[in-house]
């Protein structure tokens, strides 16, 4: 038997990952809703499956230590070989991780108007009387505060 997973497989052990239940997972990979959970249960059965997910969840072998080697290695060769834009890239990232750069970006925002002054404000606004394609003028209310409107 092969050690290639076939869709539905890659398709449930996504849904393992992201922390579904068996019979979720299973029911996402295309099972039957009335085989889901058998189907959920015997997959996780199977070794293959099991070694995936954990390949899966420890990221390939890649750790945040490896990851900063390589990011020291790359940045090595690219100087090396006077590689300056991808070796200033690398020397970001590697700046950024130990905290010797900072990538930090504020907005200032003021604000001129207080909520209670707009509120005012909109107190003293009375809209025109509505007249549509010649029909009569339809009243509006000059009452805000009591919420009513003059009905003629």
């Amino acid at each position: 038997m092969s050690q290639r997973l076939s869709v539905r497989e890659l398709k449930f052990v996504a849904g393992i990952i992201q922390g579904k239940s068996q019979e979720q997972s299973a029911l996402d990979a295309g099972y039957a809703k009335i085989s889901a959970s058998t189907q959920g249960n015997r997959l996780m059965q199977r070794d293959r499956i099991k070694r995936e997910i954990e390949m899966q969840i420890a990221g390939q072998g890649w750790t945040p230590e490896k990851v900063i080697g390589e990011l020291q290695d790359l940045y090595n060769r690219a100087k090396e070989a006077e590689a300056w834009a991808p070796a200033k890239d690398m020397l970001t990232l590697l700046g950024r991780h130990v905290g010797v750069l900072k990538d930090e970006r504020t907005t200032k925002t003021e604000v001129s108007h207080s909520f209670e002054l707009l509120l005012d404000k909109a107190k003293d606004i009375t809209p025109e009387p509505l007249q549509l394609n010649g029909s009569r003028v339809l009243p509006v209310s000059q009452s805000q505060e009591k919420g009513t409107v003059n009905q003629e």
